[in-house]
């Protein structure tokens, strides 16, 4: 009867010890799959993180690109006018010496000059 009762409970023993251990390999694999989605989800967050940001630097390059062609067709464009307008004196000084004092030829050239370091 002692012998059969050491059995028994030998072999309860055995039992709970491998259900235990079961649970506790279930629990293991459990844990190790949620870190594997908790790294996956950080690793995602860093792609869309890295996404965003080059989505908002080509934005700002785009801007700043758009931005200095503005400036650089204004540029041109004043740049042209003032050339235009240096044209319009110089070609007035050529109608002038031909029909005025060289006094007055003088007095436009060095407006020009003026004009020109401005």
């Amino acid at each position: 009867m002692r012998r059969q009762f050491l059995h028994e409970n030998v072999s309860w023993m055995v039992r709970k010890t491998a259900e235990l251990m079961r649970k506790y390999a279930e629990k293991r694999l459990k844990e190790e799959k949620e870190m594997r989605e908790l790294v996956q989800q950080v690793a995602d967050g860093h792609k869309n993180s890295k996404a965003a940001r080059n989505l908002t630097t080509d934005r700002a390059v785009k801007e700043v690109s758009e931005q200095s062609r503005e400036l650089l067709s204004q540029a041109l464009e004043e740049a042209q006018a003032e050339l235009s307008r240096k044209m319009e004196l110089i070609c007035q000084i050529h109608a002038s010496s031909s029909d005025k004092s060289l006094w007055m030829t003088l007095r436009l050239v060095n407006y020009l000059l003026i004009l020109s370091k401005i």
